[in-house]
């Protein structure tokens, strides 16, 4: 059962109106006594209704903090640690990035574990290990992780990180051949008490797909999307999508592999291999109508319908095996105030999601390109 799907509960009622009848009640019923709507005893005890619904909407918070449905912050991780399931912590950005010499050098030079590297904008990183260039090679290409943990440093494009700062003998040039990946902030209350609901499934030993897919989103806040298949006895693939909707690059597919294949998880007879999905492209081209009656709210309309659009192609590519469907970008469309919607690209594509009549495959829908056209104004 999903956390959504239990029935919401109250430990309490604070409701303004059921608190002060009843306090007022049991006034009048002790004193033995009628107030009148100016009577200062009344108003004192308006005054201190207030103060109890105060409690009781405390009271009522605090209790539902031990109920995994509503527990937020490290109420969330006390829960967590009753099944063992504690919070994913900020992991830091990495890049592989070239130290060019000034000239080709007879013998080796070290480049130091330690030495920092900086973008224009003061995005620190620096060397994980003792590097060397080799005796008669120009350059040396090593693992450089970013001093602070978080998406921040996410993004920073090839050549970018490009000022050594910390001088080196020889060496004249630096510059980051990849892009910078893999950074993620600490994990959101969310995506953890989903792992906590998830828990239970860990607990076999058996290898089930939901262990799998359970141990696979401990690995990195940023794993999204996770799917686990068998195509072979004794055989373990599991598809990973980052949490932008990517297919999971190296970095993130070794971080669950070494996970996944963790002695104390990996039952014996499996062969484990972390995977990204296949990738099945699709183009939007549409062509959207609004009515005459909402024809004031044009440009409105316009910014919902582009928004709707962007939305769509975050779902689309949120889960793989998702088939490509027109008939969900109209109903956003609609929904964002569009009358009509002509759709020339997608059309309903099936897309493997991993089950045995896919011969096992998962795949993804991926957006090439995309047209959004505005058709104007039309009769109702």
């Amino acid at each position: 059962m999903r956390l959504t799907d239990l029935p919401d509960v109250n430990f309490t009622d604070p409701n303004k109106d059921v608190v002060e009848s009843q306090v007022i009640t049991i006034y009048e019923r002790v004193m033995g006594r009628k107030l009148a709507d100016g009577d200062p005893v009344r108003l004192f005890i308006l005054a201190m209704t207030y103060i109890i619904i105060l409690l009781l909407q405390k009271i009522d918070t605090d209790a539902k903090m031990n109920l995994l449905k509503y527990s937020k912050g490290s109420f969330l991780e006390h829960l967590g640690a009753l099944v063992g399931v504690h919070r994913n912590t900020a992991d830091k950005a990495v890049a592989t990035v070239r130290f060019t010499l000034s000239e080709i050098r007879a013998t080796n030079v070290v480049i130091p574990e330690g030495t920092r590297v900086t973008s224009s904008d003061g995005k620190l990183f620096s060397t994980t290990a003792l590097n060397i260039i080799k005796a008669g090679s120009p350059h040396g290409d090593f693992r450089c992780l970013a001093l602070e943990a978080g998406i921040g440093s996410n993004g920073i494009e090839l050549g970018e990180l490009n000022q050594l700062v910390d001088p080196i003998p020889y060496v004249s040039q630096v510059s980051n051949i990849t892009k910078t990946v893999g950074g993620t902030n600490i994990e959101d209350d969310e995506s953890y008490r989903e792992r906590i609901h998830e828990a239970p499934e860990s607990f076999s030993v058996a290898g089930p797909t939901g262990a799998y897919m359970y141990w696979a989103k401990t690995a990195s806040e940023d794993v999204g999307d996770v799917r686990v298949t068998s195509p072979t006895p004794g055989t373990v693939d599991i598809y990973i999508l980052d949490k932008s909707g990517m297919p999971a690059n190296e970095e993130l597919r070794n971080k669950v592999y070494s996970v996944c294949t963790d002695e104390r998880i990996r039952p014996l007879t499996d062969f484990v291999k972390c995977k990204a999905p296949t990738t099945v492209p699709y183009d939007i081209d549409i062509t959207y109508y609004i009515g005459q009656d909402s024809a004031s709210l044009a440009t409105q309309i316009t910014k919902n319908v582009t928004k709707a659009v962007e939305e769509f192609i975050e779902w689309q590519s949120a889960k793989m095996g998702r088939d490509i469907n027109p008939s969900e970008l109209i109903k956003r469309c609609v929904e964002a105030g569009a009358k009509r919607v002509e759709v020339r690209s997608p059309i309903f594509t099936k897309v493997k999601s991993g089950v045995r009549a896919d011969n096992y495959s998962v795949e993804l829908a991926m957006l090439r390109t995309q047209t959004v056209n505005a058709g104007g104004v039309e009769v109702d």
